[in-house]
C-alpha cells in the first residue's frame, strides 16, 4: 500500500499514527547582550548593549509591550531603536527607560542599541533586564525575558577562559545573544 497511511484496528492505534498538528502562534523572543565595554579611570565605565525583540512565530503578536527599566547605576544612557518587518519603535531614540507597545507581524523585530556609563562602586555588577509580553496567544513564554550583567574588572584581572589581563570590563552572564 504505497502512498497510504497505515492504520490499526483500534482508535488508540489510529491516534498514535495520526500526524501531529502544530497550532500557529506568535513566539516572542527577547535577546540582550553586552557588545562592548571599557573600564574608565573615573569609575564610570563605558558599556554598550544590544537589545532585540523578535516574533519568531507564524502569526502576529498584537499589542506587544517592550520594557527595559534602566538601573540607577546607569549614567547618561542614550539609546536608538530600529524596527523591521512591520514592527514600530515607540521612539527612535531616548535617554531613559525603554517602554513602548507595537504590533509585530511574523518575522518582525525591534533592535535597540544602548550606550551608557555604568557606575558600580561596590563592584557587585549591574544587571539590565529586557521583558516582552503580547496580548496574542503565545504558548512559549520562557524566552520573553533576557538579562545581561556588567561587572567591572580591574586592569590586571583575568578574563574568564583566557588568563590574559583585561583592559576592558567583564562582559559575561548574558542570558541571550542578539540575532
Amino acid at each position: 500500500m504505497q502512498g497510504k497511511a497505515r492504520t490499526c484496528g483500534t482508535a488508540a492505534g489510529m491516534l498514535a499514527l495520526a500526524p501531529s498538528l502544530a497550532l500557529a502562534a506568535a513566539d516572542l523572543e527577547a535577546h540582550l547582550a553586552i557588545t562592548g565595554s571599557a573600564t574608565m579611570p573615573d569609575g564610570v565605565d563605558h558599556v554598550e548593549y544590544a537589545l532585540a525583540v523578535v516574533n519568531a512565530g507564524d502569526t502576529p503578536a498584537d499589542a506587544t509591550k517592550v520594557l527595559a527599566r534602566l538601573p540607577d547605576e546607569f549614567v547618561g544612557p542614550q539609546w536608538t531603536c530600529v524596527a523591521e518587518g512591520g514592527a514600530a519603535c515607540g521612539l527612535e531614540a531616548g535617554s531613559g527607560d525603554i517602554l513602548f507597545e507595537t504590533g509585530m507581524p511574523p518575522g518582525a523585530a525591534v533592535r535597540i542599541a544602548l550606550v551608557t556609563g555604568v557606575h558600580d562602586p561596590r563592584g557587585r555588577g549591574v544587571t539590565l533586564v529586557l521583558e516582552t509580553v503580547t496580548a496574542s496567544a503565545e504558548p512559549d513564554q520562557a524566552d520573553n525575558v533576557a538579562s545581561a550583567t556588567y561587572q567591572r574588572c580591574s586592569a590586571t584581572a583575568p578574563m574568564p577562559g583566557d588568563g590574559e589581563p583585561a583592559p576592558y570590563g567583564c562582559t559575561f552572564r548574558d542570558s541571550f545573544e542578539p540575532r
